[in-house]
């Protein structure tokens, strides 16, 4: 069966989809969108649900938080997904957004981060009434992510949860570029069997590297999701595009016609 289109909930997603013209079977929402937002999505397609409520991360002591997990009870009760896909998370507790994440305090050794995210992960997933996806992570020069990045440590740690792997392209593009991988290579070093789900959209490079800019594809962007699918057999492919309502419509007709 081939694989659910998606997109992220975005304004430029609703007037589509209020005129007929977006072809997609499920729409992503995450903690950061309203109550208002979610049901206007709901009105049009089942939803998908994606990362918890912060500050809950993977590599903190202990992120069960009980004002965190009533507040992911809700979320979870209001969206109905048939699975729960994460971010596997920080290599610093209590990072700070500046644009990108950014690390305030010193990086966790590698085994404390590694023991941390098991624990956590196989706690999550017995506490969910449905399977939960981790998320490959893009390799920033602050070095927020680090470990989360690498192949041997993303498949070490899916393998000892043993959980569905959320594939994002664009974080495996930049993690590539800035570790000085060819995209390829990169590709072919992750568990590919574990995809359960793909995330695409456009990074772009900057002064410190590749970034994660959630833009339009570009030529090396639909490159790399053929190489996925003739790899991978996802459940659903999801759009992380937002901005203009034609470019969006386009890319949406592209992938519907790819899948």
């Amino acid at each position: 069966m081939p694989p659910q289109l998606a997109a992220v909930y975005s304004s430029s997603l609703m007037a589509l989809l209020a005129a007929g013209e977006a072809p997609v079977e499920r729409i992503v929402v995450c903690p950061w969108h309203t109550e208002a937002q979610i049901r206007q999505a709901r009105s049009h397609c089942p939803l998908m649900l994606h990362n918890m409520p912060a500050p809950f991360a993977l590599n903190d002591p202990d992120p069960f938080d009980q004002v965190v997990m009533t507040e992911a009870k809700r979320l979870l009760a209001l969206t109905e997904p048939p699975w729960f896909s994460l971010s596997f998370g920080f290599s610093a507790q209590a990072p700070e957004y500046d644009g990108q994440m950014v690390s305030r305090s010193e990086t966790q050794p590698r085994s404390k981060i590694y023991l941390n995210t098991c624990r956590n992960a196989a706690r999550l997933k017995r506490w969910l009434p449905m399977p939960l996806f981790l998320e490959n992570l893009d390799c920033q020069p602050q070095g927020t992510y680090k470990y989360f990045c690498e192949p041997l440590f993303i498949t070490a740690v899916l393998d000892a949860v043993d959980c569905g792997f959320l594939l994002d392209i664009a974080h495996a593009r930049v993690s590539a570029h800035n570790l000085g991988f060819t995209g390829e290579r990169y590709l072919r070093s992750l568990p590919l069997f574990r995809v359960r789900e793909v995330h695409i959209s456009g990074p772009r490079l900057g002064e410190g590297g590749m970034y994660d800019a959630h833009e339009l594809l570009q030529d090396e962007d639909w490159e790399a999701l053929n190489f996925v699918l003739a790899r991978t057999e996802p459940e659903v492919v999801t759009l992380e595009y937002t901005k203009n309502w034609d470019q969006l419509q386009d890319h949406l007709t592209r992938l519907r016609a790819m899948l």
